[in-house]
């Protein structure tokens, strides 16, 4: 998640100077989510009287990065877009 979160800030702070380190970071944490639950896997629960308390499965919190490392990607590419293009972001007035 730390690494969705930093190419996330990056695409944020200046789409020109660090889009690619957002798309290299962000596609190394989607890739790391990807795989990740296949290798790390945990899962504890804790029961009583056969009737299951609570329960806790790691594969949700590769599933939050994964989402975040994408939305991170997809934003860094909007935003590139939108400045090749010459494009105001964020008031929706566009100019030439």
């Amino acid at each position: 998640m730390l690494a969705g979160g930093t190419a996330f800030a990056l695409a944020w702070k200046s789409v020109d100077r660090f889009f690619w380190w957002s798309i290299l970071i962000g596609g190394l944490a989607m890739v790391i989510s990807v795989r990740a639950p296949h290798h790390l896997q945990y899962s504890a629960s804790k029961t009583v009287n056969g009737e299951v308390i609570w329960s806790i499965d790691s594969k949700w919190c590769f599933l939050a990065a994964l989402v975040l490392a994408t939305f991170a990607v997809v934003f860094a590419v909007f935003r590139r877009v939108k400045s090749a293009k010459g494009l105001k972001i964020g008031n929706g007035i566009t100019q030439p």
